[in-house]
């Protein structure tokens, strides 16, 4: 949804949750949590990781919410670009003419 920083993107789940003592790691490569869980489940533990370096090369920070037995909450906050057109003569020839009769930006 949108905010005047960018856009937030959350995924939240109704699923097992994540233990509190697991938090704190789950963002470390080949990180399983607990270990009898994590062998029906599957996995190599690097999705979180990738999805973590990913963010934070572009200035972005992941934060998560979990209760054990109701679910987890993943959040993080794009910024908003500026538009890459707005300095181009072009652009900025249409947008002094609108401004000139009245009219808003579009």
């Amino acid at each position: 949804y949108p905010v005047r920083a960018g856009v937030v993107v959350e995924v939240t789940d109704t699923g097992e949750g994540i233990r509190p003592e697991d938090v704190p790691h789950i963002f470390e490569q080949f990180y399983r949590g607990e270990k009898s869980r994590s062998r029906a489940t599957g996995g190599s533990g690097l999705g979180l990781a990738i999805v973590k370096a990913i963010l934070e090369a572009h200035g972005v920070q992941i934060r998560v919410e979990s209760t054990v037995g109701q679910g987890t909450r993943f959040a993080f906050v794009l910024p908003q670009r500026p538009d890459p057109y707005a300095s181009h003569p072009l652009v900025r020839q249409r947008d002094e003419g609108r401004a000139a009769r009245g009219e808003g930006r579009s």
